[in-house]
């Protein structure tokens, strides 16, 4: 054997920054620290970039993993803070309306307008019809009669 065979491959990522200090740090983020950064609501984005300096997905690929319940839990708290701190702010006037709108929409608000449409017609059921020929008559006459 050559020596480079001899040895364990390596392996091609960076170790994790995962460690017991993770759920600490998030916590006290999300309790008040994302303001320490200069944040004005708490964030995913802003937990990854302003206290582990990782992206977000490595955020999420932390919390998907089984051994990191506690973590996935943890999110789904600071998610629950942001959404409070953005109702709280978006009534209060303190933030955009717009944005407070926008970043709600990601917990799933919606801006929705109901609208009730009353077509005036004799119902026809076209099933009763045997033939193309004869649903295409029927509907010709029908057309013709309201002009």
């Amino acid at each position: 054997m050559s020596e480079d065979t001899d040895k364990a491959p390596r392996p091609p990522w960076r170790p994790t920054k995962y460690n017991e200090e993770t759920i600490p740090k998030t916590i006290e983020y999300m309790t008040g620290g994302y303001q320490d950064h200069g944040h004005i609501i708490p964030s995913i984005v802003g937990l990854a970039t302003s206290v582990f300096c990782v992206s977000q997905k490595t955020i999420y690929n932390w919390a998907e993993k089984e051994e990191n319940e506690d973590f996935l839990h943890i999110l789904d708290v600071l998610k629950d803070i942001q959404q409070q701190t953005l109702i709280s702010g978006g009534l209060s006037g303190g933030f955009n309306a717009t944005i407070t709108k926008l970043v709600l929409a990601k917990h799933g608000y919606a801006d929705r307008v109901e609208t009730d449409q009353v077509i005036k017609d004799e119902r026809f059921d076209y099933n009763d019809l045997t033939t193309a020929e004869e649903a295409s008559r029927v509907y010709s006459d029908r057309m013709k009669s309201k002009k």
